[in-house]
Formats: structure tokens, sequence, C-alpha cells
């Protein structure tokens, strides 16, 4: 015995949200960087807000660059964040 008690798939309830479609721009990966536990409670101390901005930024080259050296240069620091007067102090 059949039920009668069916729901159109082409129903209000059931339609896609508007935009729902295929994407036209593909998405966006969000970054992230895992912190060792040991660099968390060292930052947890830094007075400057640059300390961690820097650090955040050499985890993530570290990883990028599969542990091959990194340069700090002025301008790599003010992609993180941190102006050349900053960590100068």
């Amino acid at each position: 015995m059949r039920s009668t008690f069916r729901l159109d798939d082409t129903s209000a309830e059931f339609a896609a949200p508007p935009g729902a479609g295929a994407r036209s721009t593909p998405k966006r990966r969000q970054r992230f960087t895992i912190v060792p536990q040991a660099w968390d409670e060292r930052l947890r101390n830094a007075r400057l807000v640059a300390s961690y901005r820097i650090a955040l930024f050499l985890l993530y080259q570290h990883w990028w660059n599969k542990g091959r050296p990194i340069k700090l240069t002025n301008v790599a620091a003010a992609a993180a964040g941190v102006s050349r007067r900053t960590w100068s102090k």
C-alpha cells in the first residue's frame, strides 16, 4: 500500500534560495595557522602586538615554504601588519 502523502520537489518549501545555483566565482579558502603551545605561552606575555603578528607570519611562512629559511624583510613585516618602527623599539 502506497502512502498518499507525497511532497513534490518543486514545491516552495524545497525551492533553492536565490543565488544557490552554480557559483560563478570559486570559494576562497580561509587560511589558518597552528600555533605550538610553547609559542602560545610565550606570546601571552608579549608587550607588543607586533610580536604576535610576526610570530604568526613566521609560522605560516615556515609551513608555506616547507621549512626552508625565511627572509624577514621590512616589506614582509609590513605584509604581516607591522611597521619598521614598531619592532625596533
